[in-house]
């Protein structure tokens, strides 16, 4: 690789904070819920209307970098999209799914919630 290459960095790339503040502009657009330590949200208009969607997967879709199931293939996959990194990438998936109470998936939880305001 070029020294140029290695310096430059891709456009798409999202800071978590980036993350969490176009997490907080998509609560128009989606309708959010907590069951249990779970957080989901239905996309209440377009064609995806009814859809479900975890947090990563719907700033993917606010961003216009596509449609992924809530499933941890697509959140992979949309933050992938994102530029986000695969550690923070799987601290959100547990956080959301509400699989484990520990360590950072507690943190990104409440960041979540904070930005969702629930």
């Amino acid at each position: 690789m070029k020294k140029k290459e290695l310096t430059k960095m891709r456009t798409n790339d999202m800071t978590q904070q980036e993350f969490y503040e176009a997490l907080s502009k998509t609560t128009k657009a989606y309708s959010w819920s907590i069951e249990g330590n779970k957080i989901t949200g239905t996309v209440k208009t377009g064609k995806d209307k009814g859809q479900t969607v975890s947090p990563v997967t719907a700033v993917c879709r606010s961003k216009g970098h596509g449609v992924y199931r809530p499933t941890k293939a697509g959140t992979r996959t949309a933050a992938k999209k994102l530029g986000l990194s695969s550690g923070f990438t799987s601290s959100a998936y547990e956080a959301t799914t509400g699989s484990t109470n520990r360590g950072n998936g507690q943190v990104v939880r409440g960041r979540v919630r904070q930005a969702l305001g629930l």
